[in-house]
């Protein structure tokens, strides 16, 4: 026996200088060997970019879960009446439309719409392109299809007799009524078309679909932005 421990001694000390990496020095040993070799490894996003993120979800799951959007909006058809007694018009609205449903819905999703707010989809747009555009372009190419046809539906349709935009629609509406009031060349559009009643209830309801389509393309994010999210230090 004795033997036998004298002969293995060699080895033990060999195996003694072998050092013992901590889990921290593993974790940034995979991340380096990965990034290197993987060709799907990503860099994860920032607390900062995460945090944007989370938001960018919990505004989407919030919104789904608004009356405006289950009960008018998901429905994606828009139906308005006009009222005409005496061969005058007296009224016309859309039906089914609660109005202070209807502003809530919209004070919340212009912070996924405005540039500037760090959930908008436009700085989301930013983190996908910064983590996974190089290298993953599968990935950002999907996720970039949606923004690119969301841009399309906003900036190359519009309206066949006045040729307004589905952009212009949403923003006059948007910021010249129900957001920033403040907003002095849309409230002024938005007033000259309320004097036209029938096209003015005409408007809205373009209005309302462009915001139903607005949403649906946000909803169609939410599976990327939550896989990014997913995404840690290691990933093999």
């Amino acid at each position: 026996m004795e033997e036998d421990h004298r002969a293995r001694a060699p080895a033990q000390e060999a195996n003694d200088l072998v050092p013992v990496l901590t889990d921290e020095a593993t974790r940034e040993w995979c991340r380096a060997f990965n990034k290197e070799n993987s060709p799907s490894w990503i860099e994860p996003p920032d607390d900062q970019e995460r945090k944007a993120l989370q938001r960018f979800v919990e505004l989407v799951e919030e919104l789904e879960g608004y009356a405006i959007f289950k009960n008018l909006l998901q429905r994606n058809q828009i139906d308005w009446h006009v009222l005409i007694e005496n061969d005058k018009i007296v009224a016309a609205a859309i039906n089914g439309l609660d109005e202070e449903h209807l502003r809530s819905f919209l004070l919340t999703l212009r912070m996924l719409y405005h540039g500037r707010e760090g959930c908008s989809i436009r700085q989301i747009a930013g983190i996908f392109e910064r983590r996974v555009g190089i290298r993953n372009p599968l990935w950002w190419n999907g996720f970039n299809a949606h923004r690119l046809g969301l841009n399309s539906f906003l900036d190359e349709m519009k309206l066949p007799r006045s040729g307004e935009t589905n952009r212009e629609i949403f923003e006059t509406f948007l910021w010249g009524r129900y957001a920033h009031r403040d907003n002095a060349e849309a409230t002024a559009l938005y007033q000259e078309w309320e004097r036209d009643q029938v096209r003015f209830v005409e408007l809205k309801g373009y209005f309302l679909l462009i915001t139903a389509t607005f949403f649906s393309h946000l909803r169609s994010l939410l599976p990327g932005v939550k896989q990014l999210l997913g995404c840690r230090d290691l990933q093999l």
